[in-house]
């Protein structure tokens, strides 16, 4: 399963050797069926990768889904989403992998902090759109790729790379 992940792709690429080694041995995989919830920003502690399956972040207590997440997605700690919410499986069956929010916070840099900043902005935008169709009646459930920022992400070989940059 480890191999399904994307170690030569942002923010995995941004690490050196030893920390893709740290994250390696300190990662879980886990399974999740239809249904059960995988996540939650109210008890947290972890940074997920989605391997295979569909995940619906769902707003906590209500249920409303603001995004439909799919192999290849980030969720988790790292995106401090401004309203509680959970990650439910939806599908069959899904498999993510997990580590610690501690360690990422470890290994984290002003490049990978505007990641996954990105990936936050990207999905409160479709929060956004989610309530706008709710109101509109429409109701529907925005589908998502939350692998990066809608903005290019440059390359850590990137002579103008600003890391603080928005």
């Amino acid at each position: 399963m480890l191999a399904s992940v994307p170690w030569n792709q942002p923010p995995l690429c941004w690490l050196t050797p030893e920390q893709q080694t740290r994250l390696q041995n300190h990662s879980e995989i886990r399974r999740y069926r239809l249904g059960e919830k995988i996540w939650s920003n109210t008890i947290g502690g972890y940074q997920f990768f989605l391997v295979t399956g569909k995940v619906r972040l769902r707003e906590e207590g209500i249920g409303k889904p603001l995004a439909a997440l799919q192999a290849g997605d980030w969720f988790g700690d790292l995106q401090n989403l401004a309203v509680e919410c959970k990650a439910v499986a939806a599908s069959k069956e899904v498999i993510v992998v997990c580590w610690e929010t501690a360690l990422w916070k470890e290994v984290s840099t002003p490049q990978m902090e505007s990641f996954f900043q990105g990936v936050q902005d990207e999905q409160r935008a479709e929060e956004q759109r989610s309530r706008g169709a709710e109101e509109q009646g429409e109701g529907e459930i925005i589908t998502s790729s939350i692998t990066s920022p809608q903005s290019p992400v440059p390359s850590p070989q990137s002579p103008t790379l600003n890391p603080t940059a928005p």
